[in-house]
C-alpha cells in the first residue's frame, strides 16, 4: 500500500545515491487514545519534514506529541535476543552469558540484557551453539494499558498503521495490550 516512488526513494537514500545529505536518528514520544504511551523511532535526513508528518499521524488519529522524556520514562532501554530454543538449559546459559531477564514463549526464548551488553551476550549464546533469530535494541514497556473498549482498540491500531506507514519511522514502541478478539474484529 505504499507508492513505488516512495519505496525507491528510501532504498536511495539508503543506499547514499541521493546525495551527501547525513542520516540522523531520533525519538519522538507521544501519547496515543486512552493514553496509552508511544515512542516513535526515525532515521531521517530532514526533521524538518519528519516531525510534522509524526505529530500528523499522531493529530489525525486520536493522540498527541508529547515533550523529550515525559513518555520515556514508561519504557527500560533494553538490548532483546530471540533463540530458537528454550528450557532450563538455554536460561541457564542466558544468564552464565550475562543476560538481566529471560522469558519463553511458544517456540523461543527471549532474552534481555543491558543495551551496552547486547554485542557480547549475543557472541557468547552464539559461542554455545544457540540458534538467534534476532537480536536488537528495543523498549520494553515498563506498565501495560489494557483496551477493552472495541472503539478505541480500533483507533490505536489505525494510529499505529498511520506511523508505520511514514517513510523514515524504523520501530514504534508502545504499552498497550489489545486482546486478539478486539484485534480480529478491526
Amino acid at each position: 500500500n505504499m507508492p513505488l516512488a516512495n519505496i525507491q526513494r528510501s532504498i536511495d537514500r539508503g543506499s547514499g545515491k541521493l546525495g551527501g545529505e547525513q542520516i540522523v536518528d531520533v525519538l519522538y514520544e507521544g501519547y496515543g487514545p486512552d493514553g496509552v504511551a508511544i515512542l516513535v523511532e526515525c532515521s531521517t535526513d530532514n526533521l524538518n519534514r519528519t516531525y510534522p508528518e509524526v505529530r500528523l499521524a499522531f493529530s489525525k488519529h486520536g493522540g498527541r506529541i508529547a515533550e523529550k522524556g515525559s513518555v520515556a520514562y514508561n519504557f527500560n532501554h533494553k538490548g532483546l535476543i530471540r533463540v530458537t530454543s528454550k528450557g532450563e538449559e538455554v536460561l541457564l546459559l542466558a544468564i552464565d552469558a550475562g543476560a538481566d531477564d529471560v522469558e519463553e514463549e511458544d517456540t523461543d526464548t527471549v532474552i534481555y540484557t543491558d543495551p551496552k551488553k547486547l554485542a557480547e551476550v549475543r557472541d557468547k549464546l552464539k559461542s554455545q551453539n544457540l540458534t538467534i533469530s534476532e537480536a536488537e535494541l528495543t523498549y520494553v514497556p515498563i506498565n501495560t494499558v489494557k483496551v477493552s473498549d472495541p472503539a478505541t482498540a480500533g483507533k490505536i491500531l489505525r494510529l499505529m498503521d498511520a506511523l508505520d506507514e511514514l517513510d523514515d519511522v524504523s520501530a514504534i514502541y508502545e504499552n498497550f495490550d489489545i486482546p486478539e478478539e478486539l484485534i480480529d474484529k478491526q
